[in-house]
């Protein structure tokens, strides 16, 4: 017979270990905007490896990286501000950790460049920023 109680927390172990590697994702994603593309860059290839090595993605992980971050570098492209974009990824790249096969962005060591970035796109938007 199946523990119920012991399967619950087994899916929602495999969950969390499956959530955190979006929440990678998601950290560059909302750090930087949304999707396009516009070809291989090193920042692009840097940032993936440098995830995938450390959680080993694998194939299919490297691939879904690596289109998030090009999506992303393309939308900062769009705006103007792609150098602004690049420096943010770089600063991550460097200010990044490995901890027992999990990627830790330590993102907070580079908020004068994600400043330097939001401030770029803010600047570059036509849309009123509102109080929504």
């Amino acid at each position: 017979m199946s523990n119920p109680t012991k399967k619950a927390k087994a899916m929602t172990g495999a969950t969390k270990r499956r959530g955190h590697s979006w929440q990678l994702m998601t950290v560059a994603a909302l750090a930087l905007g949304a999707a396009g593309s516009m070809g291989c860059s090193n920042v692009q290839t840097d940032f993936c490896d440098a995830v995938c090595e450390c959680q080993n993605c694998g194939e299919k992980g490297q691939e879904r990286c690596d289109i998030n971050v090009q999506g992303q570098l393309d939308t900062a492209e769009v705006y103007g501000c792609l150098s602004q974009a690049e420096q943010f990824f770089d600063c991550v790249i460097e200010s990044s950790a490995c901890n027992d096969g999990t990627f830790d962005p330590q993102t907070g060591n580079c908020e004068d460049e994600r400043t330097d970035y939001d401030e770029c796109t803010r600047d570059s938007s036509r849309r009123d920023p509102g109080p929504y």
